[in-house]
């Protein structure tokens, strides 16, 4: 996640975190399964949004597909939820940098909506290059296409923003090419 993301993450996390006990991340386990990101996180030891949540005493809980990623929920999001989420929901659903990751967008997007109870905060790579980790479907959505993506539920903000490569890892990945991400904050109709 590059640094100017999480910031936005955390303003709009602020408009509704009065509102909000409960937290699911999807696609982010609690640790990193990357070597190289592990080593600079222990590095620079950015601000990150759990710790973030942590600190406003939020119950988080993490689904991820990879068993290594020490997730709370093993599933892949873009397949039929196992028996133990079908009842579960949660006030916030956060999905950053995954949907250019899903083998089946709409049935991710169906999944997600299946475990929000309130607030569902996305953001996406708009203008970012390739990389397939573990697939990329190349869905790099505007603002307008996220909404769409999301029409059944009230939009709060979506936005298409640049995003500086922060670290010295997006340094040597990004070179030539200012990233771009697109958010969205959207509620429960």
């Amino acid at each position: 996640m590059l640094v100017t993301e999480r910031d936005w993450i955390i303003k709009n996390l602020e408009t509704i975190m009065p509102y909000v006990n409960t937290v699911i991340d999807v696609g982010s386990g609690e640790k990193q399964s990357n070597p190289l990101y592990s080593t600079l996180y222990k590095i620079f030891k950015p601000v990150r949004v759990y710790d973030y949540l942590r600190n406003k005493k939020i119950e988080l809980k993490t689904l991820d597909f990879n068993p290594k990623a020490g997730a709370s929920y093993i599933c892949d999001i873009s397949k039929n939820l196992p028996t133990e989420l079908s009842n579960l929901e949660f006030d916030l659903v956060l999905c950053n940098n995954l949907l250019e990751h899903v083998s089946d967008i709409e049935k991710t997007r169906d999944n997600l909506l299946s475990l929000l109870g309130k607030y569902l905060l996305v953001t996406v790579p708009y203008k970012f290059p390739y990389h397939p980790i573990p697939i990329d479907n190349n869905y790099r959505p505007s603002s307008d296409d996220l909404v769409n993506l999301f029409s059944q539920l009230r939009l709060i903000t979506a936005e298409t923003f640049e995003a500086k490569r922060d670290n010295i890892l997006h340094r040597f990945t990004m070179p030539h090419h200012l990233p771009q991400v697109t958010g969205g904050l959207f509620m429960r109709i």
